[in-house]
């Protein structure tokens, strides 16, 4: 995913927040990239959970559990982080959300989606 708006601490400060109140301190972020401009941060990253077998890991179809992070996961980070800064902008392999209001309209739309790393493409730097 890709984040303008937050700095890496913000965003790692809400995931642990949304993981200890709801996914039992499961979930983790791992950051691959980040640059700051005169325009604000952008960082780089992945939601993760530390233990596929617990809460917030994702269910394949076929029941297997992976080490990615459920739709509920990213949805309630997102929450967190729209609520430290409404204007900001995630984009996923899925969606582009660009600001709290856009997120509203347009997060559950994305609940049934299927996706996995043949869906998502190289994400850039540019805004």
């Amino acid at each position: 995913m890709k984040f303008t708006g937050w700095t890496p601490e913000q965003i790692s400060e809400v995931v642990s927040a949304v993981s200890v109140l709801s996914f039992g301190a499961n979930l983790r972020f791992e950051e691959t990239r980040s640059e700051q401009t005169r325009r604000g941060w952008t960082v780089l990253g992945v939601l993760r959970v530390r233990d596929s077998g617990r809460t917030g890991a994702r269910l394949g179809p076929s029941g297997r559990r992976s080490v990615a992070a459920s739709w509920e996961a990213h949805r309630d980070v997102m929450w967190g982080l729209f609520d430290l800064n409404p204007e900001g902008r995630i984009v996923t392999s899925i969606a582009d959300y660009r600001g709290r209001e856009d997120f509203v309209s347009k997060y559950r739309a994305t609940r049934d989606r299927r996706v996995g790393s043949s869906t998502i493409g190289e994400l850039s730097f540019k805004v």
